[in-house]
Parts: structure tokens; sequence; C-alpha cells
């Protein structure tokens, strides 16, 4: 399934900053008081948002809770460079190859990046 933008629940904006903003490179481009936080590349209103509404300091959802389990982004082969000497320096990663990079994001699902 194809999804225009993804709204996750977190349990810490901060962490969720470092992912989106640090790691992915995303820029902020809206908040809703210290209660969500909007990402975006390109200028676009917002692929991705990560809100504390139902899960301040809450403990991450385990991968056999309900919930989403995992998504996948494809990006081109230069952002996917970026990425993959990123993320070596990351703890949460499962897979880094020439194809694909696997991590499990701040809200505890696993991304799969890939490039066209």
């Amino acid at each position: 399934m194809k999804i225009g933008h993804l709204h996750f629940m977190g349990n810490h904006l901060v962490t969720a900053d470092q992912f989106f903003m640090d790691f992915l490179q995303m820029d902020l481009v809206s908040k809703i008081s210290t209660s969500a936080h909007f990402y975006s590349n390109n200028h676009y209103h917002h692929h991705h948002a990560v809100n504390l509404w139902q899960s301040e300091n809450s403990e991450l959802r385990r991968l056999d809770e309900a919930g989403l389990i995992d998504w996948s982004v494809f990006v081109d082969k230069n952002y996917f460079a970026l990425l993959t000497q990123r993320a070596e320096a990351l703890d949460d990663v499962m897979l880094i190859n020439a194809q694909q990079i696997k991590i499990i994001d701040p809200m505890g699902t696993i991304l799969s990046i890939t490039h066209d």
C-alpha cells in the first residue's frame, strides 16, 4: 500500500527529532506546542509526524504487539549513500547492504530504506 505520509505515536520528541532531523535529514516544518512535531523533505507540508498525545514517556511498543510493524521508503542513490554512512554509527541497525538499510526507529517500528 502507498501512503502519502505517516503519523506516529512516540514517547519523546527529542528522540524523534534526532531520528527524523539528524539521521534522515528532514526539516521540522511545524509543531503543536510540546506534543507533536511534523517533518518534511522538499518543502512538502509534512511527510511524517510524531505525537505524544497518548504515549508520552511510555514504553516502546514491542513488535509482537498490535500496531504498525514496519514501513518502507524509497530514496535516490545519493541519499541512500548518505544514510548508509549515518546508519553505520547507530545502535538500532538490523541490516546494511548495497540495496537496503533496516533500522528500528524511535517508535519501535522497523524502517526499510531502499534506493531506486
